[in-house]
């Protein structure tokens, strides 16, 4: 019984998080994006296959996720925390697949084996990766460079301790002297200004 009280509990946080967000509050916007990484890591690491594992990682997936949901927060239809999953699980799983396209030309499994989690069928040798196909995943990788070149330092910082090491946001708390909540608003801003950069570039 208190188990389904605690989980009630933690679904309505989320639904007037999600309300708040959609209401324009950044910091809200902030803890449903922090909160929704560990939800998602799972889903992409299901949904890479053992033969792209050196060329694809779970957080790199999930922080692309992250960034187009920031972007796209505003085209956001749904009020439950429930809606709000579904929708950046069909954000991870498109950029997911469109990886597998350029990395093999093609997905043989549906979208909806994907989201089974049914490993994607490992494809023909005929389908390795392409002049072309690499210069477009390098493209992709200088533009975020670049884009993160341009952060101030404690932006860099924030985003290389959140994504590249993968600390919590506690653990990152006490590294850097901060609050854990200071630090979700860091994070976000970085989030933020790192979601500008990589649009301004990729339109250039």
């Amino acid at each position: 019984m208190s188990q389904h009280l605690t989980g009630s509990s933690a679904c309505n946080d989320s639904d007037r998080q999600l309300a708040s967000a959609k209401a324009g509050s950044d910091e809200a916007l902030a803890r449903l994006l922090a909160d929704a990484r560990d939800f998602l890591m799972p889903v992409a690491a299901r949904g890479i296959d053992s033969d792209v594992r050196g060329q694809l990682s779970a957080s790199d997936i999930v922080q692309e996720t992250l960034l187009e949901a920031h972007r796209k927060f505003g085209e956001f239809r749904g009020d439950a925390t429930a809606q709000f999953r579904a929708w950046l699980r069909r954000i991870l799983i498109t950029r997911l697949i469109n990886h597998y396209r350029r990395l093999r030309g093609t997905v043989k499994r549906s979208v909806d084996h994907v989201t089974n989690n049914v490993d994607i069928e490992t494809l023909s040798a005929r389908n390795v990766e392409t002049p072309s196909h690499v210069a477009m995943r390098n493209e992709e990788s200088l533009i975020l460079d670049e884009a993160i070149a341009t952060l101030t330092a404690a932006h860099r910082e924030i985003i290389f301790l959140r994504h590249r090491d993968q600390l919590s946001f506690n653990d990152i708390a006490t590294k850097l002297g901060k609050s854990a909540d200071a630090v979700r608003m860091l994070w976000y801003r970085a989030l933020s200004d790192l979601s500008r950069e990589v649009q301004l570039r990729s339109r250039e």
